[in-house]
């Protein structure tokens, strides 16, 4: 096949785009988009070589074929995978390194477009921890490559040219189909999976029938050429993460390709695509798309934060600099096999093979028994959430007294003291138990909560809408049980708190409602504001190996984020001015407006907003300290 350089300029458009999306550059909130330009070119190419194949020859050569793709693809996608693997193993927490593993075992069969597709979405958070999330499109094209030689072949055997043609035609208009389909019942799926992609895949390959037809000089080609970049450039500008994607609105960028396919030769504005530095990128864009993702993950793994415009600029040169180098001296050291000293294909087959046993094996134990937690020193390891869970029910949550109904009080810690304590809110509230046990240890501690419940929804019109209009309606019922409950209860100490929810002034009569009517049936009752939420998942910060990352760099990388804790100061600060008795925990968590989420290496937090049980000890504890509470202690009137 005749070497055509502007579609090395079409691949670097392509690969840019990505990279400028990926690392966070304003105006290219489309970028994704530049693998569906990469699909399309693919099934151009391969689409062309199969047909040139079967038409000098009457046969094809699925060996070759085979021995080519691996040559092209494998040495590159190995040594990123090694790089990766030893960088998660310095850098990532057991979870994270578990995850790793995983999705390194479906990469390395070609299959990790299903794993990402059992896992979250591609937009999402949790990506930033995938480092070997961007291979599910090498993992599309290398099942295209497995599918459509063998039916393009039998095609192009039996048929002629234009029923094969056709037949093309029908492949896209069926996989678009399915793609429209799944975005309804399965967006996950329509991202990911071969079918909803075949569309784009089969218009490249269209394209072997098309490209060559009509004029190839004057204004014609130069107008196709400028429309289809305006395409490509438009949905990389105009498209967003949540535009509903693939389906028809592929069809954008992918015809933009199919135009610059057909018309990239253009006298004048084919400078755009021909000239050095595009075709620079572009034969190097499969090594630079290879590294850049990974340089992103674990830069953010490193420094626990998103990079800067400097810090993505870096990024950007380091992904052009690693990507060339790894296709001067991975992708072409391998690719082909006829020079001399180059490796013989049993040979090439064997290194490959052997390669990726060493990089199996080890990843499939490590999958398999829970991301060697052993890399981790002791004061390091933090729990997870559903094990702080399990020890805070079973600690302080499951000792049942007969005074107070269970259902409501679905944590209690009867002590068959004289007195009762009780916490009235959401998880926020629930979170609290240990440390209220600890500070007041002469009162039976009850909990009435519901996840994502706020005491003060179903009073004086505020509602807050739960996921479900049946978990809204079991909220307002278990609140008003709650207030009525208390209304006939004996004289008690009344703690009333919740995650931050609407807006002060939204919520501020209804709380002050639900306290006035307890302090009207003699309850002691404060409003304890709600703690200030790290807004990051401190305990996998800190839950790293120490090989690179010493106990200084944790504890200045482990931090809350500035911007929420601002937030929440300034809330509890206009609630406190609404509601009364109002207990604030600024002094307490936040002295001088530093917001402490550590006690040492330990964090006090089990997720990005809830305490672990040594967290609500310490922060209650100081609020006891302080004479914070000393209103509870009090003997109801």
């Amino acid at each position: 096949m005749k070497y055509r350089p502007d579609i090395d300029g079409l691949r670097a458009v392509a690969v840019i785009g990505v990279l400028l999306f990926h690392f966070g550059f304003p105006g290219v909130s489309g970028g994704f988009v530049g693998v569906d330009v990469f699909f399309v070119i693919s099934g151009f190419l391969i689409t062309r070589l199969i047909v040139d194949e079967v038409a000098g020859q009457g046969t094809f050569s699925f060996a070759n074929f085979y021995l080519r793709r691996a040559r092209r693809l494998l040495p590159a996608m190995l040594a990123t995978f090694a790089a990766c693997f030893v960088l998660a193993f310095f850098l990532f927490s057991p979870p994270d390194f578990e995850r790793f593993a995983g999705s390194l075992v479906y990469a390395l069969f070609s299959l990790s477009n299903f794993y990402f597709w059992q896992e979250a979405g591609y937009f999402d958070a949790a990506a930033a921890v995938k480092p070997l999330l961007h291979t599910w499109s090498l993992a599309v094209e290398e099942q295209f490559y497995l599918v459509w030689p063998a039916l393009l072949v039998f095609l192009l055997l039996r048929l002629r040219q234009r029923t094969v043609f056709a037949a093309i035609v029908v492949i896209a208009v069926l996989s678009l189909a399915s793609a429209e389909y799944l975005l309804v019942v399965d967006p996950a799926a329509a991202f990911y999976l071969l079918p909803a992609r075949g569309v784009e895949l089969a218009i490249g390959a269209g394209m072997v029938w098309i490209v060559g037809r009509g004029p190839h000089e004057g204004p014609i080609p130069e107008l196709l050429l400028g429309l289809g970049l305006a395409l490509i450039v438009g949905a990389v500008v105009l498209y967003q993460p949540e535009t509903p994607f693939p389906g028809v609105t592929s069809l954008v960028p992918c015809v933009g390709a199919a135009l610059v396919i057909h018309a990239g030769r253009a006298r004048h504005l084919g400078l755009l695509l021909r000239n050095p530095v595009s075709v620079w990128v572009g034969r190097a864009s499969y090594s630079i798309y290879l590294v850049h993702w990974p340089l992103l993950v674990f830069y953010s793994s490193y420094t626990f934060s998103e990079p800067s415009t400097a810090a993505g600029f870096a990024l950007l040169a380091a992904s052009l600099v690693l990507g060339w180098l790894q296709y001067r001296l991975v992708e072409q050291r391998f690719r082909f096999g006829g020079r001399p000293g180059a490796l013989s294909p049993p040979a090439f087959g064997l290194g490959c093979a052997l390669l990726v046993l060493l990089l199996v094996l080890p990843a499939s134990t490590i999958w398999a028994t829970g991301g060697a937690a052993w890399r981790i020193p002791e004061d390091r390891i933090a729990l997870t959430n559903a094990q702080w869970g399990d020890i805070q029910r079973k600690t302080y949550c499951e000792t049942f007294g007969d005074a107070v109904p269970r259902p409501l009080f679905n944590c209690q810690n009867f002590r068959n003291a004289d007195r009762d304590l009780f916490i009235w809110g959401d998880s926020h509230a629930q979170h609290l138990v240990a440390g209220v046990s600890q500070a007041f240890p002469d009162h039976n501690i009850y909990v009435a909560y519901m996840t994502g419940c706020v005491p003060q929804s179903g009073f004086l019109g505020y509602v807050r809408g739960e996921p479900t209009a049946n978990l809204t309606k079991d909220c307002i019922e278990q609140n008003k049980q709650m207030l009525e409950f208390l209304r006939h209860h004996r004289k008690s100490a009344v703690i009333v708190t919740s995650a931050k929810r609407s807006t002060p002034e939204a919520v501020a009569p209804a709380i002050s409602y639900i306290m006035a009517e307890a302090a009207a049936a003699g309850h002691n009752v404060i409003y304890l504001a709600d703690f200030v939420r790290p807004a990051r998942m401190l305990a996998e910060c800190g839950m790293v190996p120490d090989y690179v990352i010493s106990d200084r760099f944790l504890t200045s990388r482990c931090t809350g984020d500035p911007a929420a804790a601002k937030e929440d100061l300034a809330y509890n600060r206009k609630l406190a001015k609404l509601v009364t008795p109002f207990v604030d925990i600024a002094d307490i968590q936040c002295p001088k407006g530093r917001c402490s989420y550590f006690a040492g290496p330990t964090p006090m937090f089990r997720d990005d907003h809830h305490l672990t049980t040594k967290g609500a000890i310490r922060f209650v504890g100081k609020l006891k300290a302080d004479g914070r509470l000393s209103f509870l202690d009090e003997t109801p009137e």
